[in-house]
């Protein structure tokens, strides 16, 4: 029970200063950077290309792309953003870096 509520307290905190955005906005810069966004589209070219435009839909294309596009991510940004939100949780908690 007092870890559910820790978690929904911590989960307040990003979100109410702001972390949250910064991480997303981050998220979304590294990814251009290194150009995961571009990889992206040219997955939802060829996903098109391979179904045809007649009868596709967004939730289809991401369907059919979504595990390849997440394995793209670059292990870094994983490591940076995950570096990021550990250090937000342990200034919440208080906790020294281990």
């Amino acid at each position: 029970m007092a870890d559910e509520r820790t978690k929904e307290a911590v989960e307040t905190a990003f979100l109410s200063s702001g972390e949250r955005e910064r991480v997303k906005d981050l998220l979304q810069s590294r990814l251009r950077e290194n150009g995961w966004n571009n990889e992206v589209k040219r997955l939802c070219r060829e996903c098109i290309k391979s179904r045809g435009i007649e009868g596709i839909t967004v939730e289809d294309i991401y369907n059919d792309i979504r595990s390849e596009a997440r394995s793209k991510v670059p292990d870094e940004v994983k490591r940076e953003l995950l570096n990021v939100v550990s250090n937000f949780v342990r200034k919440q908690l208080d906790i020294e870096e281990m």
